[in-house]
């Protein structure tokens, strides 16, 4: 291990801020790409959803239905007739 001394957290943070702000613009687009991304993820997951619930309840009504009545013994025998 070396002997070099470490930063505080202080040390880190007052770095980060100088570099931050050392080109504002540059800071300002990563900014808004980052708000941009996040808020098409969230869209797109939030369409995706609704998609799978809509095929969901699609499917349920048009094959099967929520309720069904069966004919005792059609558990057992699956025939239609």
């Amino acid at each position: 291990m070396s002997n070099a001394k470490r930063l505080s957290l202080t040390a880190y943070l007052s770095l980060a801020l100088r570099n931050l702000l050392r080109n504002p613009r540059r800071t300002g687009i990563t900014l808004v790409t980052m708000i941009f991304g996040i808020a098409t993820l969230t869209l797109l997951s939030a369409l995706n959803d609704g998609w799978l619930e809509q095929m969901r309840d699609n499917f349920i009504l048009s094959f099967t239905g929520h309720v069904q009545i069966h004919a005792s013994g059609f558990e057992s025998s699956q025939n239609l007739k």
